[in-house]
């Protein structure tokens, strides 16, 4: 397998959780010189967007075929391989055919992720998951495939009321349904913190206590 598989979680949209999934897949790559694999479970598909456009910038054609989401649930890839947007960062991006994926029975979805991220664990040291903002079966999904999660989560108290349902949520996959025992948290990231608020650093200090 991979060397390490991160979900970006919250339940609540607009807290940066694509800006951290993009920051992270372009430093693990760039910085570190790792082999980064980004797979968009979020149907908005802006982390997708991204590195289309880093594609284009780069000059490298997206191939007729390419390996998209919903296809990396079939039961066959039919050759299809991710999208090379960057020297060191394929893409497998979300279509409009991921809401079928969550349709599925979730246990199937679940095997059939476990084995297609096995198959392409040898060429990366590094993947980067980016989810949506609701409940669903691809949250479930990207925490089952995932050897870490984090969530990253605004200063104020509207985007930290998900943070108990994104803990409960690694609960249910680690611990009460046993799909990933290996999953561990590693907590939450606070974005947007004015060093010179009280509010926001009062905030901050409630969220460390609590997680």
């Amino acid at each position: 397998r991979m060397s390490k598989i991160i979900a970006l979680a919250n339940q609540k949209g607009g807290v940066g959780k694509t800006t951290k999934a993009r920051n992270l897949t372009v430093y693990g790559a760039r910085k570190r010189g790792l082999r980064v694999l980004g797979v968009d479970l979020d149907v908005q598909g802006n982390y997708s967007t991204t590195f289309h456009n880093v594609a284009e910038e780069k000059g490298l054609a997206v191939p007729e075929n390419p390996l998209l989401v919903s296809q990396l649930f079939a039961d066959d890839l039919g050759g299809r391989l991710p999208v090379k947007v960057d020297d060191h960062i394929d893409l497998i991006a979300a279509d409009p055919d991921i809401t079928n994926v969550e349709r599925r029975d979730l246990r199937e979805i679940i095997e059939l992720g476990q084995a297609r991220f096995a198959e392409l664990a040898p060429y990366y040291d590094l993947c980067v998951i980016d989810t949506g903002p609701s409940v669903s079966n691809l949250l479930i999904l990207a925490l089952a495939l995932a050897d870490f999660a984090v969530s990253p989560c605004d200063a104020d108290r509207d985007s930290i009321a998900g943070l108990s349902n994104f803990f409960m949520n690694v609960v249910r996959v680690r611990d009460e349904s046993g799909i990933n025992p290996n999953l561990a948290s590693l907590g939450v990231l606070p974005n947007k913190v004015h060093p010179h608020r009280s509010y926001d650093l009062e905030l901050v200090e409630q969220m460390r206590a609590v997680w």
